[in-house]
């Protein structure tokens, strides 16, 4: 058994994604963003959607690494292929806003619905830190919501629904 006092060779020795996931947790928790994000990868590599979109979530805010919103973009979109819901929300975070991907109010709406479709609202995440686990601390998600670009493209498109 390998021990977490070398997460290197762990996460690079993990052919199970959901174990590579797991390392890739434990060592983002216990701030080792690095070796995280080369677990994370592994456990991508091997298709895991979640590890996917932490990598994004790592990119896009600056978890232990400089931020970086298109490489962000890239990962969520990723995730989304595999139908990950909180990528799909956080991608259309960056399309509101324009960050690391062209802005676009229509892309944006377009992820909320494919979320929301596949019975995922964010209401049932409200304990949640947007990583898809429990946050110790008031999750950022709750200022989401409330925040004017999202109202707006939410009050401008309520009355269609796209086809997903």
């Amino acid at each position: 058994m390998t021990s977490l006092k070398d997460p290197e060779t762990a996460a690079e020795s993990h052919s199970n994604p959901e174990a590579a996931l797991a390392l890739g947790q434990l060592l983002l928790d216990t701030g080792q963003p690095l070796a995280a994000i080369k677990s994370f990868k592994s456990a991508a590599a091997g298709g895991n959607s979640t590890a996917m979109h932490l990598l994004g979530r790592m990119h896009q805010l600056g978890w232990g690494i400089p931020a970086d919103p298109v490489l962000a973009a890239d990962y969520y979109n990723r995730a989304c292929s595999s139908g990950e819901p909180w990528s799909m929300f956080n991608l259309a975070e960056l399309y509101l806003s324009g960050s690391g991907v062209a802005q676009s109010d229509d892309e944006a709406y377009r992820l909320y619905a494919r979320r929301q479709a596949g019975q995922c609202p964010v209401a049932q995440h409200a304990g949640d830190d947007g990583r898809g686990l429990a946050a110790p601390k008031a999750p950022r998600l709750r200022s989401t919501i409330t925040s004017p670009p999202l109202l707006r493209v939410m009050a401008g498109v309520a009355s269609t629904r796209p086809a997903c």
